[in-house]
């Protein structure tokens, strides 16, 4: 690392972490958008109580349904965050209590229907494992539990205190059941295993490997009882053929080949053996049997047609049917068969008629129960798409915008009431970066638009892997076209447009990033762009991403880290230009910032400087990096030090604010551990509370008619509306 020059600051970090809100959305903020869009796992109802729903997101969002997901409200994530392969467990009498796994090996519960989490055990032995699945006898006192996890399985005694290893499984145990035809005193429980069937006749202290005639790898598994009839039945599934035993797993017997694709979920009810449903990975294919396996039928019908049985939501009648494609989620009532749950890479749909029916569960449509075309919908709380801003149109403060990952484009005209898909006409529908108004004409928009989503995530800052380029609007965003002549066709996508307010009005200059490539400059509207880089960047590292004017009219460009597998070896930096991009110079020349993530000058004093930045495998770096004499010298103000390790060991800070009235209350987004405010210029900071997305802050907007009132964008979450100070 090429050593720094630094000057002498006195910082304090004070109150970064005190304790976490409750879970209730609602008391300070609200979230705001569309609804659903991202990928939803683990979907699940409470045997006690149906309407009673949970489900998982793939970045980090923990949600539960108290209506049968008619609404849904976020988990305080430093509680209790997401998990994409296990549903929670439940309790056999307290309907209140709630188990799931939590971390690296840690075991929570809540005793309040899953409004606020507490630890149970610190770390159950299982570390970073994948789990799939929490088992609880339903017959029992809660006092033995099982975690089914890719390494094997862990067993509690004491009601989830503590765990210790069974050694007779070897694999991935994927389900256990306890038997309710067996004795208290000497219960049998039968679990899925990726190499086979497993049977225990002492609550699962002990194991003997049973599931004759099943032949290949399990993908699923599940098994009921009834005590009444004396019935057991279990359910495996391979890639390509489903087996059934009734005899409690002692053999299995192939009763379904696999009728498009593969199977990937088999789940019931534990109360009812003869009713199991398995799922494949093409198509919609879900499909259901009542007799215990001898007869199958596909109840869940997504296409049009006679036969149709699934209600769309927005992104199947605006996109197109097949955009969230088949289950990677999947969930039965554990007591009650007809209420099962369907979760894709977008989507949500719940029956309660055995499938039967189908209806989305992520949006309220706004024109009525049936879908529309371009109609509006509203969030139902159920929010897990990437936003990167919220925007106000400068003439009409009822118009709003926002920029998303995946799902594009979207615009109100009720301040955020209600949405519409607006990415009509754009060829790069995946992701909308950012946007610009024309500050003269009404209706004119400029935006930054890609197919490749998340730069400068973690998993998206390798180099430029889909094409973008730079869109426009005549019509308040309602549709686009695309303005390409003279920027680089194929896989460089386009991170960010800037336009000038001081250009004349028939004529715009406008600068836009090209990611990977470089900066480009168009004074004609964006009718034709012309590169830009005389000075701009360093050999192996051109990942441009943000390009932005100071208070004197300069312009700034960050470049940001340039990752292959785990390391880090071309820094990426901050350029200037004085001269309307035509020269470049670096300002961080002196000081090596592996993972640039924003940058922003003070809006009255360009001396003043910060650049956030994030850890890196072996070099660290991340914190924010700070200059008061224009980029000459730098300090690394706040580091991964100042950041509490129990939250997260490592620190990714992404964008830095101010607030409209005074610049001296600044906002940082971090990634891994909140959002944070300062009213002394960023010499002290504290977390502000009472989001439920505590992690994954993107940026902040304020409301132009109230500067008091503010837009939080996530990483996965939605947008969060609340008061400025955060109380």
């Amino acid at each position: 690392m090429r050593p720094f020059r630094t000057w002498v600051v006195v910082m304090v970090v004070t109150g970064m972490f005190a304790t976490a809100a409750p879970a209730q959305t609602g008391r300070r903020f609200e979230i705001l958008g569309i609804g659903g869009g991202g990928g939803m796992f683990s979907p699940i109802g409470s045997p006690h109580d149906p309407k009673l729903c949970f489900v998982s997101c793939d970045m980090g969002g923990f949600y539960v349904s108290e209506d049968g997901g008619k609404h849904w409200w976020m988990t305080n994530a430093f509680q209790m965050r997401g998990n994409t392969s296990c549903r929670p467990g439940f309790h056999p009498t307290d309907a209140n209590v709630v188990y799931m796994p939590y971390g690296r090996g840690q075991f929570r519960v809540s005793t309040d229907r899953g409004r606020h989490w507490e630890t149970l055990c610190v770390q159950g032995g299982w570390q970073r494992d994948r789990v799939n699945a929490v088992n609880i006898d339903r017959g029992g006192d809660g006092s033995v539990i099982l975690v089914c996890t890719a390494d094997g399985l862990y067993r509690s005694t004491d009601g989830g205190k503590s765990f210790t290893r069974v050694q007779d499984i070897a694999g991935s145990v994927i389900w256990a059941h306890f038997d309710q035809t067996s004795p208290g005193n000497a219960r049998r429980v039968i679990a899925g295993v990726s190499e086979g069937v497993y049977v225990s006749t002492d609550a699962g202290a002990t194991w003997t490997k049973k599931g004759r005639g099943v032949t290949g790898a399990l993908s699923g598994f599940c098994a009921g009882s009834d005590p009444n009839r004396k019935t057991v039945v279990c359910y495996a599934v391979t890639a390509k053929e489903a087996f059934v035993s009734t005899d409690a797993g002692e053999s299995f017997r192939k009763v379904f080949d696999a009728p498009d694709g593969n199977f990937r979920f088999a789940c019931m009810a534990e109360t009812q053996p003869d009713v199991c449903y398995i799922t494949t990975t093409r198509g919609w294919g879900v499909y259901k049997t009542t007799d215990a396996g001898r007869s199958w039928q596909a109840v869940f019908h997504f296409l049009g047609g006679p036969k149709q049985n699934v209600k769309w939501g927005w992104l199947a009648t605006d996109y197109t049917p097949g955009w969230g494609g088949s289950a990677i989620g999947f969930g039965v009532n554990p007591a009650h068969p007809d209420h099962v749950m369907f979760t894709n890479t977008g989507e949500l749909f719940v029956t309660a008629d055995g499938g039967r029916t189908w209806s989305q569960a992520m949006s309220e449509p706004a024109h009525g129960n049936w879908p529309q075309r371009d109609g509006a919908w509203t969030t139902n709380g159920l929010e897990v798409t990437t936003v990167w801003s919220y925007n106000f149109d400068p003439f009409d403060p009822n118009r709003t915008y926002i920029c998303y990952t995946d799902i594009g484009f979207m615009r109100s005209t009720d301040r955020g009431k209600t949405w519409h898909v607006a990415s009509k006409g754009s060829p790069w529908r995946n992701t909308f970066y950012n946007m610009q108004f024309d500050p003269d004409r009404k209706g004119v928009i400029y935006a930054a638009a890609a197919n490749h989503h998340d730069i400068p995530g973690w998993t998206n800052n390798t180099g430029p892997r889909g094409p973008g380029g730079v869109v426009m609007s005549t019509d308040h965003g309602a549709s686009w076209r695309p303005m390409t002549r003279g920027l680089p066709q194929g896989r460089i996508p386009c991170t960010c447009v800037l336009l000038d307010p001081r250009s004349p009005r028939d004529g715009r200059t406008l600068y836009c990033v090209m990611h990977g490539d470089g900066v480009y400059k168009s004074t004609d509207g964006g009718e034709s762009w012309v590169k830009k880089t005389k000075g701009l960047g360093r050999p192996g590292n051109m990942n441009l991403y943000l390009v932005r004017f100071g208070p004197d009219g300069n312009l700034y460009a960050l470049i940001t880290a340039k990752r292959k597998d785990h390391d880090f070896d071309v820094a990426g930096g901050l350029w200037k230009s004085t001269d309307g991009a035509e020269t470049w110079t670096e300002l961080t020349k002196d000081v090596d910032l592996w993972w640039p993530c924003e940058f922003a000058v003070h809006p009255k004093d360009p001396k003043k400087i910060w650049i956030s930045t994030s850890d890196v495998p072996v070099k660290s770096g991340g914190g924010l990096f700070v200059s008061t004499d224009g980029g000459e010298t730098w300090k690394h103000q706040l580091t991964n030090r100042d950041f509490d390790p129990k939250v997260c060991s490592f620190v990714h800070v992404f964008a830095i604010a101010f607030h409209p009235k005074d610049p001296e209350v600044m906002y940082l987004s971090v990634w891994t551990h909140g959002l944070f405010r300062s009213e002394d210029g960023g010499k002290t900071w504290k977390r502000i509370e009472g989001i439920p997305s505590e992690t994954g802050i993107n940026r902040v907007t304020f409301d132009p008619e109230d500067p008091d009132v503010m837009y939080v964008t996530t990483f996965g979450k939605g947008v969060w509306r609340g008061p400025a100070k955060g109380y």
